[in-house]
């Protein structure tokens, strides 16, 4: 039974907080990890190896780190997928709550992340998805 990209994506982050690192066979060969500028780790990492470095680069700023899933959104397109959520655990040095909440669009193809873009907000990432009116973090026809 093959799995629907929305849930390939929620096992992605349970694999992450189960096992300290996502299910690599969820992951394409060359699947490409980048964040928003002014998160602590911001990539690109690139391949299998970039996505252990996302996960250690991650552990090395939050400790005790748990991803808790807000909302998954499916975009309808067959391949992109909107996720909010939040980074929860400790600062590494400073050791005071992190509960940091941030927004990824991913894209899956043949059953694999190929690319997971993270965006400061979940308004922000719903318009790289094209599921909003841009600027107005409404959703909207982006049909012209």
């Amino acid at each position: 039974m093959a799995t629907d990209n929305a849930e390939l994506v929620r096992l992605w982050w349970a694999g992450l907080n189960e096992h300290g690192l996502p299910p690599l066979e969820l992951c394409d060969e060359r699947i490409e990890i980048r964040m928003f500028e002014g998160f602590p780790i911001q990539g690109p990492y690139h391949g299998h190896d970039g996505v252990r470095r996302y996960v250690r680069d991650t552990y090395d700023v939050i400790d005790e780190l748990r991803v808790v899933l807000d909302e998954v959104v499916d975009a309808g397109d067959g391949e992109t997928v909107v996720t909010a959520q939040r980074a929860r655990g400790r600062a590494s040095h400073t050791q005071l709550e992190v509960d940091y909440p941030w927004a990824v669009v991913w894209t899956v193809r043949g059953g694999k992340v190929v690319r997971a873009r993270g965006h400061a907000s979940k308004a922000e990432a719903l318009e790289a998805a094209g599921l909003t009116t841009p600027g107005s973090g409404r959703p909207g026809s982006t049909a012209g």
